[in-house]
């Protein structure tokens, strides 16, 4: 029983060790109220309360929920392109390139609104660079450091033995990192 004040309500203190508790143990602590999916389950077929459960968990980081959520839908109603286009977004998220990438095929010979089309070509432009074979990038770092013994120093810090007379530096340092990958194929 939890402890409750003079007013019958629950104590600070029992609230706050509730949720300490939650997250010792690792359970997820979220907004999601389990009305909510007991009103899911009572009314599977309901597409805008599906639809608006789907919003919420997906806004909650509950993505595996927000999918499957939405593939109910898109099972019983196949020509919702805005929930096509959010479950193709939902599972870009989870790092199913390929099942997004299905879901926004599905969706090139439909019309959509101009924001709608420029979502779905930005995230078929993702996930095609996600799924490329060939990709190449790098990066140039450069650095300048003043020393007043530059030579002592460096001959110190690897313990080498006659090192130079004491003169003061400037020393600088580029670094160029180059890296691409290409798929060689069977042959």
């Amino acid at each position: 029983m939890a402890a409750r004040s003079s007013n019958g309500r629950p104590t600070v203190r029992a609230a706050s060790l509730a949720l300490t508790l939650a997250v010792a143990l690792g359970a997820p602590v979220t907004t999601a109220v389990a009305q909510d999916f007991e009103a899911i389950l009572a009314a599977p077929d309901d597409e805008t309360l599906n639809l608006a459960y789907a919003r919420e968990q997906a806004g909650l980081g509950n993505l595996a929920l927000a999918a499957s959520t939405l593939e109910r839908i898109l099972i019983l109603e196949p020509n919702r392109h805005s929930v096509r286009l959010f479950h193709a977004v939902v599972l870009y998220r989870l790092g199913d390139l390929q099942g997004a990438r299905d879901q926004l095929r599905r969706l090139e010979a439909v019309q959509l609104t101009a924001l709608q089309r420029a979502e779905a070509d930005s995230y078929a432009r993702r996930i095609d660079q996600g799924l490329a074979t060939r990709s190449f990038s790098g990066s140039l770092s450069a650095g300048v450091s003043y020393e007043d013994d530059a030579a002592g120093a460096w001959f110190t810090a690897f313990d080498l033995i006659g090192a130079p007379p004491a003169e003061e530096g400037v020393s600088s340092e580029v670094s160029l990192i180059l890296e691409g990958r290409a798929d060689i194929g069977p042959s």
